[in-house]
């Protein structure tokens, strides 16, 4: 009598716990087995996926790679690429005529203009006496002897043409990037003959040594440094050409 007595435990409480317990687990394991499912294969490589960003070639061992290491891959640039860089450099390099160049230039150019017809002559006879080799440059004179008519005619010819070219070119001093194509055109032309680019070079002195008697007294140190320089940059841009 008196005795506090407990309220009894369930019976069925245990079963409800495991049964809980396995449905738990249960969806663990669904879980667990979803999560090791192998992705769908990707449409696209890594290295397909950065392909045409570039002209160049992506070169590295991705078989068993789900993305791209800076370690495992090497960037091989393409021959247009290549060739696009050296021009870029080749034109930052570029040599340019200043404005008082220009201007002496201009102001000589008139005198020099009235004789550009033997003038053309005087340099490339000048050119042929003093480096023999240059002559082997032009087919047209390899098979001529210097006392012949033709070989004369021939070369009066080639005087005028690399005159006119002159002319061209002071004609757009002011923006000499409209005679580039122009001149590069003439170094392509010189590769096809077969010429050495160095001899590019020679023009300019056979051109100063004609006329510095045609300018007598205007002839001065800084008239012969504007020609030379305008020679200078004529050139660097034909040989651009040339070794491209």
């Amino acid at each position: 009598m008196g005795a506090h007595s407990s309220t009894p435990k369930s019976k069925h409480r245990p079963k409800v716990k495991e049964k809980d317990r396995k449905l738990s687990l249960e969806v663990e394991e669904n879980i667990s087995g979803s999560s090791q499912k192998e992705a769908p294969p990707s449409t696209s490589s890594p290295l397909e996926a950065t392909r045409g960003l570039h002209q160049g070639e992506w070169r590295g061992d991705l078989k068993n790679s789900d993305s791209i290491n800076a370690n495992d891959i090497e960037f091989t640039p393409s021959p247009l690429m290549i060739r696009q860089a050296k021009i870029s450099e080749l034109k930052d390099n570029r040599p340019s005529v200043s404005n008082e160049e220009k201007q002496l230039i201009l102001d000589t150019w008139r005198i020099i203009e009235e004789h550009t017809a033997n003038l053309g002559f005087q340099m490339f006879t000048s050119l042929f006496e003093t480096y023999p080799d240059t002559k082997g440059a032009f087919s047209i004179f390899r098979a001529l002897s210097q006392d012949d008519a033709q070989f004369e005619m021939e070369l009066r010819m080639h005087g005028t043409r690399v005159m006119t070219t002159v002319r061209e070119v002071l004609e757009r001093i002011d923006d000499l990037d409209g005679v580039v194509e122009h001149l590069h055109e003439l170094g392509r032309k010189h590769v096809i003959f077969n010429a050495k680019a160095d001899y590019i070079d020679l023009i300019g002195p056979q051109f100063l040594f004609a006329i510095e008697p045609l300018l007598g007294e205007h002839w001065t140190p800084e008239v012969e440094s504007a020609w030379a320089n305008l020679f200078k940059v004529m050139g660097y841009i034909m040989r651009e050409a040339m070794i491209l």
